[in-house]
Formats: structure tokens, sequence, C-alpha cells
């Protein structure tokens, strides 16, 4: 008798894959590109606030307006503005970073969120119990079933 190969026509998608390994909370979220434009958003500006203004404004055009923190990625060069302002490999490392922060933002919210020390106490009311009461699950009541059953057997 020769053995026949069943093929497997369940094949689980490469998320329903992820979420059996990762825990719930360590997932991304909607709120990691919120977090992410955020972080971008105050980078910006604080290149904005950081630029100094009194300087420029005394005829010392030698200043340079740089965005980014830990690498710049756009640089602008008041003294010679044809050259290019952006810089490729420090916006590609500053997004990674910046992104690795969301993410790291992002999971820590939800840890906090999901935090069942956190509920309220309405909340851990409506929470349904498994053991209630351990005594009252071992010493059983007796229903009217039984009771009638009984009755009919004695007599």
């Amino acid at each position: 008798m020769s053995d026949v190969e069943y093929i497997d026509t369940f094949k689980p998608t490469v998320k329903a894959k992820i979420g059996s390994v990762v825990p719930r909370s360590m997932i991304p979220t909607k709120r990691t590109g919120y977090i992410l434009s955020g972080i971008f958003l105050i980078v910006v500006v604080w290149a904005l606030v950081s630029f100094p203004l009194g300087s420029f404004i005394s005829g010392n055009i030698n200043q340079k307006i740089i965005v980014g923190i830990p690498y710049s990625f756009l640089e602008f060069d008041l003294a010679n503005p044809s050259t290019p302002p952006i810089k490729i490999a420090g916006l590609i490392l500053d997004l990674l970073i910046y992104l690795l922060l969301a993410y790291i933002i992002d999971v820590v919210i939800s840890l906090v969120l999901n935090n069942p020390l956190l509920d309220s106490e309405e909340k851990k009311a409506n929470a349904p119990r498994v053991f209630r009461n351990v005594e009252s699950q071992t010493e059983t009541k007796e229903t009217f079933a039984d009771k009638l059953t009984k009755k009919m057997f004695n007599e």
C-alpha cells in the first residue's frame, strides 16, 4: 500500500505566524506612526528654535540651519545656497533611530494601558471570576432535584 501525500491547504499568513510568537503588546499599532511623526516634528521645531537668529540679523551670513539630532539630514547653508540641503545617509540613520524610539514608546504605552494593576474597581468587578470562593465550591448545596429524588426513593 502506497502512502498518499496530502497537500496542506492551510497556510497561515505572516501576520498570523508573528502573532502566535510575539506577545500582543509587542506588536506595533497605529500609534507608532503618530509617535514617529511627533518625534520628527519635534526635531524640526528644535532645529528652528536653536537657530542663532541674533547672529544672522547682525550680519553674519556664515550660518547653517542644521536639522537632525543624532545625525544631520538637512543642512541649509545660508552663505552658499547652491549646495544640496539633504543628506541621504543622515536621513536614513535618523529615521531608523526615530522609528526604533517610536516603537519603544508605543510598546511602553501598550504595556501601561493593558496593565491589570491599573484597572478600575468597576472593570475588576465585571471581570469573570473562576474561583470566587473555594469553600463554596467544595461544599455542594442540595438542589431541589436532589431533595425531590431523595423524597421519592425514600418513600
